[in-house]
């Protein structure tokens, strides 16, 4: 209720509340549930990665971060602009994988196969530190 605006925000602006909220660990479950329509679809990418990486992490049950996953990360079509997230992101994202069963069943393939689209811009490290798919 209290994130009601978001619904009306520019999909930066709207990320940029998000993000703040999550990384100071402030209306988490709000944040959560803001998740989905009509603000999904107007967040980049990029905050979306940011944003499920995090919450994966303190609301790794929370299933808003299914929605998330299942209409911005996972689908095959959404593959090239994956790549096109920095990889530091995406290991964020990975590394949820460990703490998140919803964020290891549905990002943890998407995030390899945006990996091997853009394996040039990663480090060698960070490739090595991918976690297995099952």
């Amino acid at each position: 209720r209290e994130l009601k605006l978001l619904n009306l925000a520019q999909g930066d602006a709207a990320a940029r509340v998000l993000l703040v909220l999550v990384e100071h660990g402030l209306m988490l479950r709000e944040a959560c549930a803001s998740l989905r329509e009509p603000v999904l679809s107007r967040l980049p990418l990029v905050d979306v990665v940011r944003l499920v990486a995090k919450l994966g992490e303190t609301r790794p049950l929370d299933e808003n971060l299914r929605t998330a996953i299942e209409s911005r990360i996972k689908p095959a079509v959404a593959s090239l602009a994956l790549a096109k997230v920095p990889p530091s992101d995406l290991m964020l994202l990975a590394n949820a994988s460990a703490k998140s069963g919803l964020v290891e069943e549905h990002a943890l393939e998407a995030v390899a196969l945006a990996a091997s689209l853009s394996v040039s811009a990663w480090p060698a490290a960070d490739l090595l530190r991918l976690p297995p798919l099952a």
